[in-house]
């Protein structure tokens, strides 16, 4: 059912004026209402955490943002601490609302409109150049990975996205991926990997480059000395016998 508020009487809440509420934007798809509420509780926000998770009313899926009623400003003012913290491999925004809940009106909703969509922007802008970087390196191949994986990138913190496209890149040269037959299904599922258990998997991937730096070194030390002459053992040349 619809989530509700918690703590307070109806007399209270009718004569509360100035409700302490705090938009949770940048969320991932997800989380729920009570990992916001453990997320704020495991920091210190005390009193009641009540939660509106902002769901599509067709699909009934979570728009990826919340709105969070506390008892007090002390508790207010601790979730706000919380802005731009990690919550499910996300950056999460921690904004004091104005409003009730997601009724704002007018000025103050074009203005929060265009606020997120600027925010948007420069996420996508972000996940754009990492993906250029790696082209213009001839790591990626351009159109290797589709716009649709590129879009659901930018839902994800910057430094998971790079360890996902480094752990792809990793896995060969483009055109030559060892068999990957979707390159961004791969991508999808790394970054989904990522953002699950971001020390485990920056671990995983730390260990491959030290692998693929060693590998490359060996590689270099074998070119270096040149192919091997025949002859013997030593790779010096067999003397030829005297004719007659």
């Amino acid at each position: 059912g619809r989530p509700s508020f918690t703590g307070g009487g109806d007399e209270e809440r009718r004569g509360r004026r100035n409700p302490c509420i705090v938009f949770v934007g940048q969320l991932s798809y997800r989380t729920t209402a009570e990992q916001l509420k453990k997320h704020f509780a495991a920091a210190g926000v005390e009193g009641n955490i009540a939660v509106r998770l902002r769901t599509d009313p067709k699909t009934k899926r979570s728009r990826g943002m919340a709105f969070v009623e506390l008892d007090t400003p002390e508790a207010l003012h601790e979730c706000l601490k919380l802005h731009h913290t990690m919550l499910d491999g996300r950056n999460i925004n921690v904004e004091k609302s104005a409003g009730r809940g997601g009724r704002a009106t007018g000025a103050r909703a074009t203005k929060l409109k265009d606020q997120r969509a600027a925010q948007q922007e420069t996420i996508d802008g972000a996940v754009a150049r990492m993906v250029d970087e790696r082209v213009e390196a001839k790591k990626l191949a351009r159109g290797e990975i589709d716009e649709r994986c590129i879009a659901l990138l930018s839902r994800f913190e910057g430094r998971i996205v790079e360890l996902a496209l480094d752990a792809f890149c990793m896995r060969g040269a483009p055109g030559d991926r060892g068999g990957i037959a979707n390159p961004s299904a791969m991508v999808t599922h790394l970054v989904r990997k990522a953002a699950a258990d971001l020390p485990k998997f920056q671990e995983e991937v730390e260990a491959q480059k030290v692998i693929e730096e060693q590998r490359r070194a060996k590689q270099g030390r074998g070119g270096s000395r040149g192919p091997r002459s025949g002859g013997d053992k030593r790779g010096g040349a067999k003397p030829s016998k005297p004719k007659g």
